[in-house]
């Protein structure tokens, strides 16, 4: 899920399988920075996360956890 507020973007990305999942993120607009990631996990709760790095394309390349839900904070 990705909400739009002022110039930036708050991504909900969730991981419901027993392994790892990365998935492609295109927001609009190149000058995008990727500001926050916080996570919940049965053993996490809303604890800092490592940011997602941007691939060659411009898009955002998010890693999620197993069982694990990251916000992600783009400015």
């Amino acid at each position: 899920m990705a909400f739009r507020h002022g110039r930036g973007w708050s991504v909900v990305a969730w991981n419901e399988g027993p392994t790892q999942a990365t998935f492609g993120l295109a927001l609009p607009g190149r000058r995008t920075t990727a500001r926050q990631a916080v996570a919940t996990s049965p053993t996490d709760k809303l604890s800092p996360t490592t940011l997602p790095a941007r691939a060659d394309t411009g898009a955002w390349v998010l890693d999620v956890a197993p069982q694990t839900i990251v916000t992600y904070t783009f400015g």
